[in-house]
């Protein structure tokens, strides 16, 4: 019981809120054009979407520990989960963890791209799977280079729709893109508001967000000037 304590503590559940809406989105377009659903595609995606929010927060508590460890202002979805920076779990077990994951998302890819006849799926999530990585680790580590939220909007805003999309039976080229597009605006808004919490020690450890190198008034501004624009056009 202790040890599921504490791989719930690592999960972050609250953030899955991020993942599960763009997957939907994406199988919604597709209903939307085909009135096709599938209920066991559905459950296979969200298995996924779940592997990969365990990937991410993983490997970010993993990548990010140095800065953790000076963050007084950490919520449920921003300043990692803190079981690293407790002591409630070790480098070696998360790094489990994330290979665990990494595995079971690549199976779980493997099988979504064999439902649909179209392994394209798979590709598109080893895709993300190599946003991820520039956004966190060397040698790209967009996330402390500055304006790592872009790849933030590209991974949830685009690459999860597709996967969404596609797993129900969609083709790549039918896609309505116009919607997608319209709401990035609003993707990149969000990414940018998990980062305002943290503000105080990203600056602190030279990690260059957009609240770090714009500061925080500009940055909320932009935010809010984004989401109008993906308000307005929908």
């Amino acid at each position: 019981m202790n040890a599921l304590v504490k791989w719930l503590k690592a999960s972050r559940l609250p953030a899955q809120l991020f993942i599960f809406p763009a997957l939907l989105l994406g199988q919604a377009i597709h209903y939307a054009q085909s009135a096709q659903f599938a209920w066991s595609v559905f459950i296979i995606l969200h298995i996924y979407g779940l592997l990969m929010h365990l990937f991410i927060v993983y490997a970010n508590d993993y990548a990010d520990f140095e800065s953790d460890q000076y963050n007084k202002t950490y919520t449920p979805f921003t300043g990692g989960s803190r079981v690293l920076v407790e002591g409630v779990m070790k480098q070696r077990d998360l790094l489990k963890g994330i290979l665990g994951s990494l595995s079971l998302i690549i199976l779980s890819a493997l099988t979504l791209s064999f439902l649909a006849g179209n392994y394209l799926i798979l590709i598109i999530v080893l895709l993300g799977i190599v946003i991820f990585q520039a956004y966190s680790f060397a040698p790209i580590k967009m996330s402390y280079r500055g304006y790592g939220e872009l790849l933030q909007m590209i991974g949830v805003g685009v690459i999860l729709p597709v996967v969404g999309f596609m797993s129900q039976g969609g083709n790549f080229l039918s896609l309505a893109y116009p919607v997608i597009i319209i709401l990035l605006p609003a993707q990149l808004a969000m990414a940018l508001s998990t980062a305002l919490p943290d503000y105080p020690s990203d600056k602190l450890t030279h990690k260059h967000t957009t609240a770090v190198n714009l500061g925080l008034p500009k940055t909320k501004a932009i935010m809010i000037i984004l989401y109008l624009f993906s308000a307005v056009f929908l």
